[in-house]
């Protein structure tokens, strides 16, 4: 017999009631797994390569522009773009056009100092011949990625370029 926290009265907790409270408990953390571990889904569903010198030499030889993502492990907004921007389809589908690289700023300091990295998360587009094409600094919804990818020097991208 359990207290009733509201009435004081003694209530009786029956094996099924026990069974159905654990059930509940396990549903409820299980589902708040599932959604932590699709918040963590590292870089959504786009297919980063995991080398920039690899990214350069595939696009040149396919003769493809290149999208370099600038992240950090301890970014709260690259996750929410891992979880919510590169999640969405279109995105995904429209990455497709590009060779997509994902360079960890804490990694490879240098190569983010050379493309100017003053925030994160960081986009770069290059043309298949290195050249930069547009910019994009911080945080993008899937609608504002999906516009950047379509046009990357469109305003207010251009504002950044050199």
């Amino acid at each position: 017999m359990l207290p009733d926290s509201l009435t004081g009265k003694k209530i009786k907790l029956t094996r099924r009631k026990a069974a159905g409270w654990v059930a509940l408990g396990v549903g409820l953390t299980g589902s708040f797994l599932l959604g932590a571990v699709r918040d963590a889904h590292y870089g959504g569903d786009v297919t980063w390569r995991q080398s920039y010198t690899v990214a350069m030499r595939e696009a040149g030889s396919a003769h493809r522009p290149m999208l370099i993502s600038f992240h950090r492990s301890d970014c709260d907004w690259c996750r929410k773009m891992d979880a919510d921007t590169f999640t969405d389809s279109a995105v995904v589908e429209a990455s497709h056009a590009y060779i997509c690289v994902r360079v960890d700023g804490r990694t490879e300091p240098e190569l983010a100092l050379k493309f100017g990295v003053s925030a994160y998360p960081y986009t770069v587009a290059m043309d298949s011949e290195g050249k930069v094409i547009g910019r994009l600094e911080g945080y993008a919804s899937a609608t504002e990625f999906q516009r950047f990818l379509k046009s990357p020097a469109i305003p207010p991208q251009s504002a950044y370029l050199p």
